[in-house]
C-alpha cells in the first residue's frame, strides 16, 4: 500500500475528504518525529503499539564496495514495537 492508497483508506473509514486524511496522518508523522526523535519521549498509541527513540552509537563498518573501513557517526533514529493485537 501506497501513501495514497492508505489516504484513500483512511478518508473512506473516517467520512472525510482525502486532503483531511492527509493533513492529520502528516501532523501524526511530524509529531512521532518531534515529540519522539527530538524531544525523546515515548509515544504509546493503544491498538497500534509505541514509538520510541534509539541511539545507536558510533562504529566503524566497511565500505562494500572496496572494503575500506569506514566510520559511521552516532545518530538517533525512532523505533517502533507493535502493541500485541498487531502481532500475526
Amino acid at each position: 500500500m501506497n501513501k495514497s492508497e492508505l489516504l484513500a483508506v483512511v478518508a473512506e473509514d473516517a467520512g472525510t475528504t482525502k486532503a483531511v486524511a492527509e493533513k492529520v496522518l502528516n501532523a501524526f508523522a511530524e509529531t512521532v518525529q518531534t515529540d519522539v526523535l527530538f524531544r525523546g519521549n515515548n509515544l504509546a498509541y493503544p491498538g497500534l503499539g509505541t514509538f520510541k527513540r534509539v541511539d545507536t552509537s558510533a562504529r566503524t563498518g566497511r565500505n562494500p564496495a572496496t572494503g575500506q573501513p569506514v566510520e559511521i557517526e552516532a545518530k538517533s533514529k525512532v523505533g517502533f514495537k507493535p502493541s500485541p493485537g498487531m502481532k500475526s
